[in-house]
């Protein structure tokens, strides 16, 4: 029963999610501003706002499963290949496994053989934080990437993608994620 009610919820998220996205691909008025972007500038109609979500770490970590729970509070990274959507292939959104944060489109996602969820870009810039990972060292730093509304560790950003137009992959541990299919 709690599976189907899982479902059924995220069928609704992603429908709230897809009204809300045509709403804003057809602006009344011109576009705000431009964002930039690794693959250009890519028009942004009205930027996000995110309002924060807020819990004590007890609360989070009675809500949160606890593999997801060690990944998003503790920045634990899972198992390579471990995860159910390194390699899953649908048609919808992935969103914040905390907070229900639509981040990633499944459109953006692609197979490098990483054992973990890889994405070209994300929904909106915005809804990503970006933290410099000091414990890496080389030429290439990573970026520990976070969701923008719970603070939540996702995974990271490393500048290996697979061509010029996409040269950012995100890599993001499966326990941070959500998949909801498109209705």
């Amino acid at each position: 029963m709690k599976f189907f009610l899982s479902i059924l919820s995220g069928v609704l998220l992603y429908a709230v999610y897809d009204l809300y996205e045509q709403r804003i691909a057809q602006p009344t008025q011109p576009p705000l501003h431009l964002t930039a972007h690794a693959s250009g500038s890519i028009p942004r109609e009205i930027p996000d706002q995110i309002v924060p979500v807020r819990k004590p770490e007890v609360q989070w970590k009675k809500t949160l499963p606890p593999l997801t729970y060690k990944v998003m509070r503790e920045c634990a990274t899972e198992r390579a290949f471990s995860g159910q959507y390194w390699e899953f292939k649908g048609i919808g959104a992935y969103v914040c496994a905390a907070c229900r944060l639509p981040l990633f489109d499944a459109q953006e996602q692609y197979y490098p053989g990483s054992g973990w969820a890889d994405f070209h870009r994300p929904i909106r810039d915005t809804r990503l934080k970006r933290v410099k990972d000091k414990n890496f060292t080389g030429e290439n730093p990573a970026i520990l990437v976070g969701c923008a509304r719970c603070n939540g560790y996702l995974g990271k950003m490393l500048r290996d993608g697979n061509s010029v137009k996409n040269p950012n992959r995100y890599c993001i541990n499966n326990a941070g994620l959500i998949f909801v299919p498109k209705p």
